[in-house]
Formats: structure tokens, sequence, C-alpha cells
């Protein structure tokens, strides 16, 4: 395996110079350069889904949240010392300590409702003792 004359063995050098590509002549615009275009394409993809995104918390999701947790509202008195809430008693008894006024809302929102329910049970009594027949399973349970 070698290069032997007897057998008839030959070895042609051909020269050829090289030539320099010419760049100007191939060089294309920025948006018609292909690397640009799918470079382009790859950012208006993530856009796209970032304003997807964006839309769907906009317009979907936070009004979602706002109406389920509502912001507590700051613009009714709140029961303090010295002022009788709705059972008599100044400010919250029960493991509040001064300045915790979360506790106080929620108390008096508790009050507010047990209010609304004796009003009802003043107004028509039938139809509570129907509703704790139906509670109790007086009518054949």
């Amino acid at each position: 395996m070698g290069f032997t004359r007897e057998r008839g063995d030959s070895l042609s050098v051909a020269n050829a110079p090289f030539t320099a590509i010419d760049k100007s002549e191939s060089e294309l615009p920025i948006w018609k350069d292909p690397e640009n275009v799918s470079f382009l394409k790859d950012i208006l993809k993530y856009l796209l889904i970032a304003g997807i995104v964006a839309f769907l918390y906009l317009k979907v999701i936070q009004p979602t949240l706002k109406t389920m947790f509502p912001p507590p509202e700051s613009d009714k008195p709140v029961a303090g010392e010295g002022e009788g809430g709705l059972f008599g008693a100044g400010g919250i008894s029960g493991g509040a300590e001064e300045g915790e006024e979360g506790a106080t809302v929620h108390i008096d929102h508790f009050a507010v409702k047990v209010q609304k329910a004796r009003d009802i049970a003043d107004k028509d009594p039938k139809a509570i003792a129907n509703m704790i027949k139906d509670w109790m399973g007086v009518n054949g349970n």
C-alpha cells in the first residue's frame, strides 16, 4: 500500500489560488438576514407570551382576587374604648390587645350578623322555628 512506479501509480499536483469572497456582494439587509429573522421571531414569541400572561393577570386574576378578598372598609366607625358596641361592651373582649383593630372589625361584623338574625327572629318567629326543625331533622329524618 504505497506509491510504486512499477505498478503505474502516479501523483499529480494541481495548484489553484484561493479567492476571497467579496462580502459586499452577498451582504443582506438586516431584515432579510436569516439569523436576524429567527432572532426576531424568538423575541416576538416571548413578547406574545408575556402579553398574554399580563392580560390574564390584569383582566382575569386580579379582579377575581379583588372580589374574593375585598379590602377592609375603613369608613365605618369601630367600637373603641368608652364607646358602647352592640352588646354594650367597650372595645373587644377575649384575646385582642390595644392597637389591634383587625379583631375589632371582625367581631363587629359578627355582631351585625347576629343583630340581623335577631331582627328576623322578632319579625317572623315561625320561619325561624321551621328552619331549626329542618336543621334538627324533626320532619321525618
